[in-house]
């Protein structure tokens, strides 16, 4: 920044003759110069001198202390990071080198008072001899003096070209305090806000600023080209690219034509890296040459880097009444391209075995669709039912994810079931195999700070599945529940979080339902303290027999300790045969949890108890898990 300053400086330096009074402070320099005067003569180990007194100048080294006063706390942090008095204070100088040190200083603290519109500030500078071989003290002595404003500030750009968005690109106006930092800040968020708004190749001069310390004013003058407006042309590819041109135009949300904006840069550059076949991304708007009605066109080089496209990942949980279980997969990103990933999927539990296989093609059809194609073939063993169940499902969504959260999202698709069940709440523990179709819809709304860690905001989902059952019989019911969260930041440190779910099925009795699709609550995503399926109607020898609807709520404060946490939490919840919950039979659990944040989310330990158990109930419930419980 070129600061032209004019009018008369004044340097009292340790009372000294150190006056550069009706000296004229030469253009193109940042305020008053130090004069040759400035360098004060040094103290012999009399006592303490008074300012203006003389002082005759000692051979050797000496120590010293350093004290400033006049600056505030702000300020003053920031003197003593850079001060070069207090870097050199803790080892002996000579006379020469303190006073380069406090010639230095005097101009660092100039610039700290321009930073906040002081131009017109005075150091004074008083050395003291030590006492009895005690330190020399060095005190310099800050009066700002008054605020400067900006009495004026003019945009000079080429003829035809439009000021407006330079003025308000730079944010700075006339009448404001001559501010050092927010005249750099508008310089450097200027080029950024002309690209953001059609100008991505605009010129501009550093600014010229004219400081009259008679008036106590300033004007300031921004000479700038912000070009002819801009408008996209084409999307290019630089190198080879794992992102074919026809897939760049489908996640670009501009058309060529479109007005230029840098924006949209943005959104393309995070929509690349959320297909996760590129690692890194670089957009080069490029001049194209000129376009209709006077504007610019202008391409966008991409250049991408392939990012490695085949993953093995594992996880693990414990919970008491479910056990240990561990899920491994592996995925192969663009095995069907474009962007079509394959992942094969397998669990391990002690009362669960999987194994799956699922295509999801990203940006199908139009970006941020995914159509997904899958098919498992799953074990269970539950204390309400044991179930081996041969699944296919196909399903269109607008997913969200870390790079890109959401605010709505939705699923809408097609399952096929054929389930081998036994019922064991049921007489004789009946088995039937049940051919089940269903066309499962959900959708999201969220207003939450995080996927994995929320503070603040509220999350809504609402379920629907029309579904047909046959097992000798046919007949249809529809599966409905919603369930929402709302998180509420009480501190930097604690955050109240709440979740609720109501859910029923309407059309059947719940004898027919196949256990599998009936209702069931207890367990760490459900009402912690009780064992999984462990909440709602049971048979005469304590088997969980599922329900018709449900209805649950949690409440937690979530108490975070750097990388540690704990939450204090308590759970509530009820199934029900009829069709509505009838709160007959509600269970309530309660417990602490100790969270370990990490990168990727943080680690769920929580340790439960039922308030009000049931008889067979285990009196602790231990849950392991990533991420929070809602």
């Amino acid at each position: 920044m070129r600061i032209r300053s004019f009018g008369v400086g004044v340097v009292l330096v340790g009372g000294w003759a150190a006056s550069a009074a009706a000296q004229a402070t030469p253009p193109d320099t940042a305020g008053p110069v130090v004069p040759a005067s400035g360098l004060v003569a040094w103290p012999d180990m009399a006592p303490p001198l008074a300012v203006g007194a003389a002082a005759p100048e000692v051979a050797g080294d000496v120590r010293y202390t350093v004290v400033v006063t006049g600056l505030d706390d702000h300020l003053d942090g920031r003197f003593r990071a850079d001060s070069a008095l207090e870097k050199g204070r803790g080892t002996p100088a000579n006379l020469a080198q303190v006073n380069r040190r406090i010639t230095e200083d005097r101009e660092l603290i100039d610039v700290l008072l321009r930073s906040i519109g002081y131009y017109g500030g005075q150091t004074t500078v008083k050395i003291a001899a030590g006492v009895g071989g005690a330190p020399v003290a060095v005190t310099l002595s800050v009066d700002p003096g008054p605020v400067y404003t900006l009495s004026a500030v003019e945009i000079v750009a080429p003829p035809g070209r439009s000021t407006e968005l330079v003025t308000a690109g730079l944010g700075i106006k006339a009448g404001e305090p001559l501010i050092a930092e927010r005249v750099e800040a508008g310089q450097d968020g200027l080029k950024a806000y002309l690209a953001a708004h059609g100008h991505p190749f605009a010129v501009i001069d550093p600014p010229a600023i004219v400081v009259d310390h008679a008036t106590r004013t300033a004007t300031l003058t921004q000479a700038v080209d912000p070009g002819a407006a801009g408008v996209f042309g084409q999307l290019r590819t630089s190198g080879k690219s794992i992102v074919p041109p026809r897939e760049l135009n489908l996640l670009a949300r501009f058309k060529p034509g479109d007005p230029y904006d840098a924006g949209g840069l943005d959104d393309l550059r995070r929509a690349l890296i959320a297909t996760g076949l590129v690692g890194s991304v670089s957009l080069t708007p490029v001049a194209a040459g000129p376009a209709p009605n006077g504007r610019e066109a202008i391409d966008v080089v991409v250049k991408t880097e392939t990012a490695p496209l085949r993953t093995i990942a594992g996880t693990a949980g414990y919970s008491t009444s479910q056990g240990i279980r561990a899920e491994a997969s592996f995925q192969h990103r663009n095995l069907l391209p474009p962007n079509g990933a394959v992942t094969v999927r397998a669990v391990g539990a002690e009362r669960e075995q999987l194994l799956g296989v699922e295509l999801r093609r990203l940006n199908w059809r139009q970006r941020d669709l995914t159509l997904t194609l899958g098919a498992n073939f799953d074990t269970a063993t539950q204390d309400a039912f044991n179930a081996r169940t041969l699944t296919f499902r196909a399903s269109v969504a607008r997913e969200t994810n870390l790079i890109w959260q959401k605010k709505w999202y939705f699923s809408a698709g097609t399952e096929a079931d054929i389930s081998e069940e036994r019922d064991k709440s049921a007489a004789g523990n009946p088995q039937r195999t049940y051919y089940i179709a269903g066309l499962p819809v959900s959708l999201t709304y969220d207003g939450s700070d995080s996927l994995l860690d929320p503070r603040r905001g509220f999350r809504l989902t609402g379920r629907a599945s029309p579904e047909v059952s046959f097992n000798g019989t046919t007949f249809g019911y529809m599966k409905l529940q919603v369930e929402g969260s709302t998180y509420l930041p009480l501190s930097d440190r604690i955050t109240l979080a709440a979740r609720g779910h109501v859910g029923t099925i309407a059309g059947a009795a719940q004898r027919n339902i196949a256990p599998t699709r009936r209702f069931y609550a207890g367990g760490g995503g459900s009402v912690r303290g009780f064992g999984f399926q462990a909440v709602g109607p049971k048979a005469p020898d304590g088997t969980p027999s599922g329900g018709d609807s449900i209805v649950e709520a949690s409440f937690e404060a979530r108490v975070r300790f750097g990388d540690f946490g704990i939450v204090p939490f308590f759970d509530a919840g009820a199934v029900d045969t009829s069709l509505l919950p009838r709160f007959r039979d509600v269970r309530y659990g309660g417990g602490l949890g100790f969270r370990y944040y990490t990168g990727f989310g943080p680690v769920r330990i929580d340790v439960a108890t039922p308030i009000n158990p049931s008889r067979g109930d285990a009196r602790v419930q231990f849950y392991v898990s990533i991420g929070q419980a809602f």
